[in-house]
C-alpha cells in the first residue's frame, strides 16, 4: 500500500463531501502549541490559530458544505477540553456544527481500541442516545 502525503489527505477531506468529524480523545498532541499558548494566556497566538480555522469554516459554509463535529469528552472536562470549549466559539459562529457528548453516553464498544480515537466520517449512519437532535439519528447523504 502506498501512503499519501498530508497535502493529498487534506485534498481528499475537503473534496466536497459532507464532513462529520468524531473525536474521542481528551487531548491531541498536534495542538500542543495552541494548548501551551492558552495556558499562558497568549491571546495573539490563540487568535492566529482560531482565526485560520474560523475562516476555513466560513469559506466551506459559504460554498454550501456542512461541517459537523462531535467531541466525546470525559467528565469533568480535562484542561485541554476546557481550552477547546473556550476557543470554539468563532468557528461555531462561522457555521461549524459542534456538539459535546459526555463519554458516559457513548457505547463502550466505540471506545475500546486505541486506534479508533479520531476520524473524519463520510457517508455514515450513527446513533448516540441522549445527544443533540442532528446527531441522534444522523445519516449523511
Amino acid at each position: 500500500m502506498e501512503l499519501i502525503s498530508v497535502e493529498q489527505r487534506t485534498a481528499l477531506i475537503w473534496a466536497g463531501r459532507p464532513f462529520l468529524k468524531l473525536e474521542l480523545r481528551d487531548s491531541y498532541a498536534f495542538d500542543a502549541g495552541l494548548f501551551d499558548a492558552w495556558r499562558r494566556g497568549d491571546r495573539e497566538t490563540i487568535s492566529r490559530s482560531v482565526d485560520t480555522w474560523r475562516d476555513k469554516v466560513a469559506s466551506e459554509v459559504a460554498a454550501g458544505r456542512r461541517l459537523r463535529r462531535v467531541r466525546v469528552v470525559s467528565e469533568p472536562l480535562s484542561e485541554y477540553q476546557r481550552m477547546a470549549v473556550d476557543i470554539s466559539g468563532s468557528a461555531v459562529d462561522a457555521g461549524e456544527e459542534l456538539r459535546w457528548l459526555p463519554r458516559r453516553l457513548v457505547s463502550t464498544s466505540a471506545d475500546q481500541t486505541g486506534s479508533a480515537l479520531r476520524w473524519p466520517t463520510y457517508k455514515a449512519a450513527m446513533t448516540c442516545r441522549g445527544a443533540s437532535p442532528w446527531w441522534e439519528a444522523s445519516t449523511l447523504p
